[in-house]
C-alpha cells in the first residue's frame, strides 16, 4: 500500500459502504407527486420537505443528488447537514431528521437498531449507497510516498511503532531516507463511521 504525503489523495487503505438509515414506512408533508425524465434517469417527484444529517464523507454525493432532484422536482426540498455519522444516527433515532447518512450500519449491540425501529414504529432500513475509499496522509519532510503493509499500519496506530525510521518501515521502503523522528498520529475524537471502517480494516489485517 502506498501512502501519500500531505493532503494529496492517498492510496486506498480500506473501503466502507456509505449507507442511509431510514424508516421503512413514512409519510410526506406534501399533497402530490409526479414523474419526470432527467436525461437517462426517471425521477419520481414527491412534494414536501426532507431533512437529513450525518456522514461528512457522503457530503459531495448527497449534495449532487439533492441538486439533481431539486432541479427536476421544484416542489421538493431536501436539506443535508454533514455533522458526522454518529451525530446523524443520534438525530435520526431522536426523530430530529428524516434519514441519516452513515459510513457504518446501525449497530444492534448499541441498541441502535431497536431504538430506530421504535422511533419509526416500523423496521429501519440500512440502504447501501456508494463505496467510500479511506486514505492515510503523511507529513514527512522530503518523503512523498511510503509503502506500508497493513500490519505495520496497525502497529503505528496502536503506538507499537513510534519512529519513522523503525526497521519495519525502512524494510519496505528501500532507498527512502527516513528521519529519526517520533510519529504523531491524528484521529477523530467524535463518532466517525470512516474511523470505524478503518478500525475494522486494521482488525482484519492485524487481529
Amino acid at each position: 500500500m502506498r501512502i501519500t504525503r500531505g493532503t494529496k489523495i492517498a492510496a486506498i487503505a480500506a473501503a466502507g459502504v456509505l449507507a442511509l438509515a431510514a424508516c421503512s414506512e413514512s409519510s410526506d408533508d406534501g399533497s402530490g407527486d409526479s414523474s419526470v425524465d432527467a436525461g437517462s434517469l426517471q425521477i419520481d417527484c414527491v412534494d414536501g420537505k426532507l431533512s437529513a444529517e450525518g456522514s461528512s464523507a457522503q457530503k459531495n454525493a448527497m449534495f449532487q443528488w439533492i441538486k439533481l432532484y431539486q432541479e427536476n422536482c421544484g416542489d421538493s426540498t431536501v436539506n443535508y447537514n454533514p455533522t458526522g455519522s454518529g451525530a446523524g444516527i443520534k438525530q435520526f433515532i431522536a426523530g430530529q431528521v428524516d434519514f441519516a447518512g452513515s459510513d457504518a450500519y446501525l449497530n444492534a449491540s448499541k441498541n441502535e437498531v431497536a431504538d430506530a425501529e421504535k422511533r419509526c414504529d416500523a423496521p429501519a432500513w440500512n440502504l447501501p449507497m456508494v463505496a467510500g475509499p479511506i486514505g492515510i496522509p503523511i507529513n514527512i519532510e522530503g518523503v512523498d510516498t511510503l509503502t506500508l503493509d497493513g500490519e505495520t499500519i496497525a502497529k503505528i496506530f496502536t503506538g507499537e511503532i513510534d519512529q519513522w525510521d523503525d526497521e519495519a518501515i525502512a524494510s519496505q521502503n528501500d532507498g527512502v531516507s527516513l528521519p529519526s523522528e517520533q510519529i504523531a498520529v491524528f484521529f477523530r475524537s467524535d463518532e466517525s463511521g470512516t474511523q470505524k471502517s478503518f478500525t475494522s480494516y486494521l482488525n482484519t489485517v492485524a487481529p
